[in-house]
This record gives C-alpha cells, sequence and structure tokens, in this order.
C-alpha cells in the first residue's frame, strides 16, 4: 500500500441534525484530496442535502440510512475514504463502564433508547440546585474547545442519531472511528470533525458567522477566502491545504446561506482531511494523545452510585403515586359497589365540612364518577404532572396537587351558595333553606387538581420538549398524546354516536394515532397542554360530535372548581417562576394559558 500520507482520498464532510426534518438540514460535502506541488489541494465536488441522497427522506432514520448507502457505496471503489462529522461519537466518560468504545456502541441503543433517554442519563442535577443541571464535557471538547456538550439541550438529539445510527453502523462494516479503535489495515476512516474547533485553531471564530445580516455574509466570504488560500494542517506538519470548488457558483450559495450548514460541512471536510493529513495521526493538533479519548476510562464504583442517587431524585414518583391511587379507589369502589357509602364519607359536600370532615377537601379529588372521567383526568395529570414534578420536585408538586383540588372544593361550594342566593329560582325560599341545598350539593372527581396540574406544567415546564420529559421519540410522544386524548371519549356514557358507528370511530381513531406517529413535529408541554384544551373546547362546542342526542351543558358552578384550582396552582408557579429568577414562559404557553381557561367558562360564555 502506498504511504497513506500522501495518496489521494475521497473526503466526506457532514454537517449533522437530528431534527424531525434532519433530511433537509442534514449537509453532505463530497471532496476529493490530492498533493499538489506540496500541498494538498481539497476539492468540493457536491454539497448535498441527506434528502437529495438515493433513498433519503426528511425524517433522520431515512436520511442516515441514505447517508450509510453512500458511504459504503463509495467505500467499495475507493481506495481510502475520510468522513468528518460535526457530530460527538461519545459521551463523558464517566458515563461509560465499558474497557473500549466498540463493546459500548454495540450498547448504547439498548442503553438509551431514545435522545431524550440519553439527555436524561447524562444530565446530572446539582445537589443544591433543583432546577440546575450539569452537563458533563469529555476532556476532548474542554481541550479543544466546543462550544456545547454532547447531550446539551442543541446536541442531545443529534448526538444520539449520529452514534446510533451513523458511527455504529458504519464502524460494523468496515470503517474505523479514530481515535476511539486501532487503525490498523482499516482503509476507510471516520471521526469527529467540529467546524467550531477548526476556525477557533485558524484565529477566524472571533466573530459570528450564521445569520441574514450583512456582517455575517461578509464574515462567510472571509472564512471562504481564507480556505480557498490555503490553512496549515497541523501539527508537526508544515503542510499547507486548500480549498477549490468544481463548481463555480458552490462558493457564492455557501456565502449566502444564512444557516452555514452548507459551509460548516465543507469545514468539517476540512478539519478531516487536515487531520489524517499531520504526520502524528490520530493523535490531535497539540500532540497529546490521552488514553481517555479511546474511552478505556472506566467510571468508579462510589461515582456510578452517587449519579444513580442524584437521577433518582427527579424521578416523577409523584404523578405515578397519585395516579395509581386514583385508579385503585375507583376499582374498589367499583368492585365492592359501595358508591353510597364512600359518597356519604369521602365525597365533599358543604354539610360535610361543617361538620368537622375536613378530608373530604382531599378524599374528594380520588373519587370519580365514571370510567371516562376517570381515565381523562388520569391521563391529563400524567401529561401534566411529569413535566411539572421534574421541575418542582415531587414532595412540592403533590402538595399543589392536593391543595389545589382542596381549593377548587372549597370555594366552588362558596360560590355555589352565592350563586343560590342571588338566583330568582330561590328568592321565595328562606336563606337557611338556600343554603343547605348548596351545603347538601355533593362534588367528585381530580378537575381541580389537573387543572392546577396543567397550569403548573405550563408555566415553568412549557417551552420543555414533550418527548424529552417522557423519554420518547417524538413521533411516539404524538401518539401517545392523541390516543390518551380521544380513547376516553369512545367509553363514555355520552358517546351515543362513536357507539352506534364504532368501526368507523375505530378506523377514524387509527387514523390520527397513526398521523400523529408520522408527524415530523416535536411537541413542547405548552403545545401539547393547548391541543389537550383545544379539543375539549371544540367537543364542548359541538357536542353532536360524540353524541346523537346532546344533553344540556353542566351549570357554571361545576366548573368553578377548575377555575379555582387553576388559579391557584396558577399562583404557585409564578411564585416558584418569581422567587427562584427563572425567566416567564414563552408565546406557547401564553397561548395555552388562554386555552385553558377558555375551557374552563361555560359554553354561554364562548
Amino acid at each position: 500500500m502506498r504511504n497513506r500520507h500522501s495518496q489521494a482520498a475521497v473526503v466526506y464532510g457532514v454537517d449533522f441534525s437530528g431534527a424531525a426534518d434532519a433530511g433537509r438540514k442534514l449537509l453532505v460535502a463530497r471532496c476529493n484530496l490530492r498533493k499538489e506541488d506540496g500541498s494538498w489541494k481539497l476539492m468540493v465536488t457536491s454539497i448535498r442535502s441527506a434528502a437529495d441522497l438515493p433513498g433519503g427522506g426528511l425524517s433522520p432514520d431515512l436520511a442516515t440510512a441514505a447517508i450509510q448507502e453512500e458511504l459504503l457505496k463509495v467505500a467499495q471503489t475507493e481506495e481510502e475514504v475520510i468522513v468528518g462529522v460535526d457530530s460527538p461519537p461519545s459521551i463523558a466518560r464517566q458515563f461509560i463502564s465499558e474497557r473500549d468504545w466498540v463493546k459500548w456502541a454495540a450498547k448504547f441503543s439498548q442503553r438509551y433508547p431514545s435522545p431524550a433517554a440519553l439527555r436524561k442519563a447524562t444530565s446530572v442535577p446539582k445537589k443544591r440546585k433543583a432546577n440546575s443541571c450539569v452537563e458533563p464535557k469529555r476532556v476532548t471538547d474542554v481541550k479543544h474547545k466546543t462550544p456545547l456538550a454532547p447531550q446539551n439541550l442543541r446536541m442531545y438529539k443529534q448526538t444520539w442519531w449520529a452514534i446510533a445510527h451513523l458511527y455504529g453502523p458504519l464502524t460494523r462494516k468496515g470503517f474505523c472511528l479514530v481515535p476511539c479503535m486501532p487503525r490498523g489495515t482499516h482503509r476507510h476512516l471516520i471521526m469527529e470533525s467540529c467546524p467550531a474547533s477548526l476556525l477557533k485553531r485558524l484565529d477566524l471564530y472571533s466573530k459570528p458567522y450564521k445569520g441574514r445580516e450583512m456582517k455575517h455574509r461578509s464574515r462567510r466570504r472571509f472564512i471562504m477566502n481564507s480556505i480557498k488560500n490555503g490553512v496549515p494542517v497541523g501539527g508537526s506538519s508544515n503542510t499547507m491545504l486548500r480549498v477549490d470548488f468544481s463548481e463555480r457558483t458552490a462558493p457564492r450559495r455557501l456565502v449566502m446561506d444564512p444557516g452555514a450548514d452548507a459551509l460548516d460541512a465543507v469545514l468539517a471536510a476540512v478539519g478531516a482531511a487536515c487531520s489524517v493529513r499531520r504526520k502524528n495521526f490520530p493523535s490531535p493538533e497539540d500532540g497529546q494523545m490521552l488514553d481517555v479519548y479511546k474511552l478505556e476510562a472506566q467510571m468508579s464504583r462510589m461515582s456510578m452510585e452517587a449519579v444513580a442517587i442524584e437521577q433518582s431524585m427527579i424521578m416523577p414518583w409523584a404523578s405515578v403515586v397519585l395516579a395509581s391511587c386514583t385508579l385503585f379507589v375507583h376499582a374498589l369502589e367499583h368492585c365492592l359497589r359501595c358508591r353510597k357509602q364512600c359518597s356519604e364519607l369521602f365525597d365533599f359536600t358543604g354539610d360535610a365540612l361543617l361538620r368537622g370532615r375536613i378530608w373530604v377537601l382531599f378524599s374528594c379529588s380520588f373519587l370519580h364518577g365514571t370510567h371516562s372521567h376517570l381515565l381523562r383526568e388520569m391521563f391529563l395529570l400524567l401529561l401534566a404532572g411529569v413535566p411539572a414534578e421534574q421541575k418542582l420536585g415531587g414532595l412540592l408538586f403533590l402538595a399543589a396537587y392536593l391543595v389545589s383540588g382542596a381549593f377548587g372544593a372549597l370555594f366552588s361550594w362558596l360560590t355555589l351558595r352565592r350563586s343560590l342566593r342571588n338566583s330568582p329560582d330561590y328568592a321565595a325560599m328562606p336563606r337557611h333553606h338556600v343554603d343547605a341545598v348548596a351545603d347538601l350539593s355533593n362534588s367528585r372527581g381530580a378537575s381541580s387538581c389537573v387543572y392546577g396540574a396543567a397550569v403548573l406544567a405550563v408555566l415553568v415546564a412549557g417551552d420543555s420538549s414533550l418527548s424529552q420529559c417522557f423519554m420518547l421519540d417524538s413521533n411516539v410522544a404524538n401518539s401517545f398524546l392523541v390516543a390518551a386524548r380521544l380513547l376516553p371519549e369512545f367509553i363514555s356514557p355520552r358517546s351515543s354516536r362513536l357507539k352506534k358507528h364504532c368501526l368507523p370511530a375505530t378506523l377514524i381513531l387509527c387514523m390520527l394515532i397513526f398521523g400523529a406517529f408520522r408527524a415530523p413535529v416535536s411537541l413542547t408541554v405548552a403545545q401539547a397542554v393547548s391541543f389537550w384544551f383545544s379539543l375539549h373546547c371544540l367537543l364542548r362546542l359541538c357536542p353532536a360530535i360524540l353524541s346523537l342526542s346532546p344533553q344540556s351543558e353542566y351549570a357554571a358552578t361545576d366548573y368553578a372548581g377548575h377555575i379555582y384550582g387553576a388559579l391557584y396552582a396558577g399562583l404557585c408557579g409564578a411564585c416558584h417562576l418569581y422567587l427562584n429568577s427563572i425567566a416567564w414562559p414563552g408565546v406557547h404557553a401564553i397561548l395555552a394559558l388562554v386555552i385553558l381557561t377558555l375551557s374552563t367558562l361555560p359554553q354561554r360564555e364562548y
């Protein structure tokens, strides 16, 4: 074989993306590397999005599969293929128990089944700050000044997709990941190539180059001219590498691209080419080849246990316990057929409270009238409770949930008293008789609690990713959201139209769930809450969608508990944001609060 440091090669630069539409944002620059007059020339022959590659598509799985196909096809005919990917192939060594990268990568997808699972497992909460996490960087991130840790909010998806669907599969099919694997006789190489680190090495990172303003275009043009004129390979090598383009219009397209994705793909190729053609390769540019770069370090037992304890502190146990207890109570009441006895002992009534039964303020939230009512509220509890609890902590969320229910029950009773006193229907009755009617009106259900949980979730976690909160892929989270909102309507005693046309309704439900699964969107918690209550408003405005003979609206006072529970929780959430100096929610969260408020109003107020 010819001297590897002097032979020609095909070089790919990949500007990676793990977004839902990754195929559009994931750009691949193909280049030819050869030596001319003592220096290296990198000829950029094409820059394509993954969606434009054979077999490509918008989704991350199609995009990464197309890149694999492209690289493996070229590797069959070329002497050497060098691939630089702008995405990390590993995480901080404290999270890696295996002794080499190959064994760790083989278990990666099993250990971290989704991007959200990766971020959750590698973001260590601070011991004294409930809402703060530490994102440990790799040694190479610190030494070579990469902007973000692999599990950072802006990085975790592409890190997961790159390791699970690019680095791992390619290394199992003949590529060598350097420096994590010994090169041996491997002809084709793949490596991380960070454009930001390259620009910092070349002193070209002092000013921002991504953006639509003239100064950003000028900076992209300056970077373009710099790499065309030639950059040092680095290390102990004295040679230069210059970039050229086979298409005359390519430089202008790169300069005019505000996101600089195509330019980053070219820079990834430049970084990879420089690395491989250094005399001290695979050592980094500074020449210090540390063992940690090979991911051979093993985390100590004590450190592993500490991380496990800290991780368990943010598990959403309170939401699960509340939902489980409510389901158990409902099942017990239904199986023992003791609805009347439970109602007398545990339903909230003003009379019971006046008699000193303080527990009814809380026990009423665990009792429900119908199966559909129960399921609807428990699904909403989990949807809103898990994100809120992750921000507030289990005990604080548990207290806010229970007190919201008590607050709603108490003030809805007082509102009913006032409403009946002012009603012309009761004008002829003595005041104490009117109050007795209000005092004997019973209330049960977790509506006040779950409305409060929804408000809390929007305020403290509205901008959080829904899929990240539940450690699911976004498409799975979307489909679960649709299923959780619609399934209770199928068993509701009011849904006579669905029961009469069961088969078409079931087909429509399956289509909606499948459509949500295929939708290339990743919802925030606020957007999920907006969807939930928008559908609630729609079904209240148009009850004929579900029922052949729509019944009249509930009395306005039936919604008072929802309002009071939401108000109390909103006050708690606002205090939490203020006391912890946390930014107020964005536009999506405000919209969610507006829709939630509308859902509590009587129909005549719409």
